[in-house]
């Protein structure tokens, strides 16, 4: 069972990684994103004085390293730059119904 979900998450973090790096279907790319993060954080959260199998880089209260980009990827969430410079730009002109950007 875990080699099955580490294949997937393998799978999940390079189809959401080109899709954030080429600007193809950002919308669907980052939501994905924030709730890989998600699960990342509420699986390993860092608490003061917290011991865990896999040490991590220092002992933070609530705030770490995935909650920052989570909150980067909401901001690339409410500001959708792909259909201005990504991908997004020539999948819209194929398909307008399919990427919308409302």
């Amino acid at each position: 069972m875990m080699n099955m979900v580490n294949a997937l998450n393998e799978w999940a973090l390079l189809l959401i990684g080109l899709g954030l790096i080429t600007g193809a279907f950002s919308k669907l790319s980052t939501i994905g994103a924030m709730i890989l993060l998600a699960f990342y954080y509420l699986f390993h959260p860092s608490f003061i004085g917290a011991k865990y199998m896999m040490p991590f880089e220092d002992s933070y209260l609530w705030i770490d390293k995935n909650l920052v980009e989570m909150a980067a990827l909401a901001v690339l969430l409410a500001f959708p730059t792909s259909h201005i410079i990504g991908l997004d730009r020539y999948l819209k002109k194929q398909s307008p119904y399919c990427l919308n950007s409302n």
